[in-house]
């Protein structure tokens, strides 16, 4: 006598399998997410710590760059010359000039030189930030999800600021930094204006990657 699966061991053997499925999928695609974050984020940088480096060679330090200089004229001298990019323009989109790239690999960098705002602040303490968009202009442009910042400071200072949050603290030299850089880890999910939990400009989510060995925490608050 052959024996075989009566319909209800088939049926729920196939339930089991759905079952799995249904919690195993959503993991593996956040996890693929995750890694995709976390690789273009790393790379990007590197590619921005080689082009400062390479213009360092070339121009001295970066405490002896012209940061008055406004976007375009800084961009053209100091860092243009050592990006690869498939794209390179100014932006006179927003109120204030920026400069915006793509790299090779399809993230976008929007750059804005801070000395352009006419306030005593960014004349006394200008710097360069780099919006890194690691998807392009592909949604969902969100802070901590595809969207992140690095900053250019041209020298050491206790706090960096641009009117909407502090960027970095106690900044030992100039040089290239992440958002964040500085701040407890506290701060970095919880601070109102920038924390990645809270933040109405989630800045420090790039903080929280970037100190957990460029990892994505176990505890990150932007559902990915």
């Amino acid at each position: 006598m052959k024996k075989g699966f009566t319909l209800a061991e088939v049926l729920v053997t196939l339930g089991i399998i759905g079952v799995v499925a249904a919690i195993t999928i959503p993991l593996l695609i956040t996890n693929i997410k995750k890694r995709e974050i976390e690789t273009r984020l790393k790379s990007t940088y590197s590619i921005l710590s080689n082009a400062v480096r390479m213009s360092e060679a070339d121009n001295d330090s970066v405490e002896g760059w012209d940061f008055s200089l406004d976007t375009l004229q800084f961009m053209q001298l100091y860092l243009l010359p050592y990006l690869k990019a498939s794209y390179k323009d100014k932006n006179t989109t927003f109120r204030y000039p920026t400069f915006e790239i793509f790299l090779l690999n399809g993230t976008k960098i929007v750059f804005r030189v801070w000395n352009e705002w006419g306030g005593d602040y960014e004349n006394k303490y200008p710097f360069v930030s780099m919006q890194v968009d690691i998807n392009g202009n592909k949604r969902p442009n969100k802070q901590g999800v595809d969207i992140f910042y690095f900053y250019l400071f041209p020298y050491a200072r206790n706090l960096y600021n641009n009117g909407t949050g502090n960027q970095a603290y106690n900044v030992p030299s100039g040089g290239l930094y992440y958002d964040g850089y500085g701040a407890s880890k506290d701060k970095l999910i919880n601070n109102y204006w920038r924390g990645c939990k809270n933040g109405v400009d989630a800045g420090y989510c790039t903080g929280l990657i970037v100190r957990n060995g460029w990892k994505i925490p176990p505890d990150y608050p932007i559902k990915l």
